[in-house]
């Protein structure tokens, strides 16, 4: 099995963000010890221990985020955002069989928590625990994913927020295909720390139980 050397955990975050790095690093190092995947850190000054930081100074997320995919060597990223905060643990070896099916089947993106709202889609192929994305409005996603590097870049347009690349990205994602996704079960569990800049009361409760900093009530 592939043990992860072709991809990377890529996190995307912001300095504004910055507060949020050591909670993030730290349940990701709590749930998901094992993780093989180089992780890189995007941001304007991205300084954290043991992480591998990737420079971007321009304002634009997208912009952002294409320019760093095109400084790393890993053919495929795992995406996450900077304010993803895992729950529970991770099934490595589930996570690195799914990488399999991507490669396998050169699927475009996979998505590893299925769609938020109820919608039709076929099993795809012969796995049982996957749907292919036909259309729908989040047929992209910055949900945590599988991504093939090169297919992301072509989808991303520069100068677009987080929210434009999912309903806007969605459009010009047609052109590519296999799009796929869990079909019912989060195969990574956790809350979005950070709604319009601020930290919700439910996130600072998580946060004081595991024993961050939760005293900032807005980030941005």
């Amino acid at each position: 099995m592939n043990t992860g050397k072709d991809i990377a955990l890529l996190v995307v975050s912001c300095d504004r963000y910055k507060k949020l790095w050591e909670p993030f690093f730290g349940l990701l190092k709590k749930h998901w010890p094992d993780c093989p995947f180089k992780i890189y850190l995007i941001s304007e000054n991205p300084d954290y221990p043991g992480i591998e930081g990737i420079s971007e100074k321009d304002q634009s997320w997208a912009t952002r985020l294409k320019s760093a995919l095109q400084k790393i060597k890993e053919p495929y990223v795992f995406l996450m955002l900077d304010d993803y905060l895992l729950t529970e643990k991770v099934d490595t070896k589930k996570i690195l069989e799914l990488f399999e099916i991507v490669k396998k089947e050169n699927v475009c993106h996979l998505g590893v928590t299925p769609l938020l709202h109820p919608v039709s889609f076929p099993q795809f192929k012969d796995y049982p625990d996957l749907i292919e994305i036909g259309e729908d409005d989040y047929r992209v996603t910055t949900q945590a994913g599988f991504w093939n590097k090169e297919i992301f870049i072509k989808i991303l347009k520069e100068g677009e927020t987080p929210w434009e690349t999912e309903t806007r990205g969605t459009g010009r994602s047609y052109e590519f295909s296999p799009f796929v996704m869990m079909k019912d079960e989060f195969l990574l569990k956790y809350i979005q720390g950070a709604v319009g800049g601020k930290v919700s009361g439910e996130i600072k409760g998580y946060l004081e139980k595991e024993g961050f900093d939760s005293s900032y009530p807005e980030l941005l």
